[in-house]
């Protein structure tokens, strides 16, 4: 169990090492002010949803990349979208160039 905790701390640690010292600021990035995540919802049942991330979350700058992850027909997905104001401090890591999937063009926040 230890070595599985340490094994997930250290994978956390490499993420916000990699997003904070090689990732960019969101408002520099002023033509992109939202970001995508597509998420199937058949198993979660809720009214009302206060998101606060505190793990990496992959997102996409194309909302059609990101509804390919729910069936749109069946209504069990959900697409978050994460708009970036002016004043924001977040720092997005663009890992497109490493990912099998570059035309997703994936970005962890």
């Amino acid at each position: 169990l230890l070595k599985n905790h340490f094994e997930i701390c250290h994978f956390y640690k490499l993420f916000h090492e990699s997003i904070f010292f090689y990732g960019t600021w969101t408002k520099r990035k002023a033509k992109q002010r939202s970001f995508y995540h597509g998420i199937n919802t058949d198993e979660l049942f809720f009214s009302e949803f206060h998101p606060q991330f505190n793990v990496p979350i992959s997102t996409t700058p194309k909302r059609s990349i990101a509804r390919g992850f729910f069936d749109q027909d069946s209504e069990q997905g959900m697409l978050l979208v994460l708009k970036c104001d002016a004043m924001t401090t977040d720092r997005f890591f663009d890992c497109s160039w490493c990912s099998e999937h570059r035309h997703e063009e994936e970005r962890l926040f």
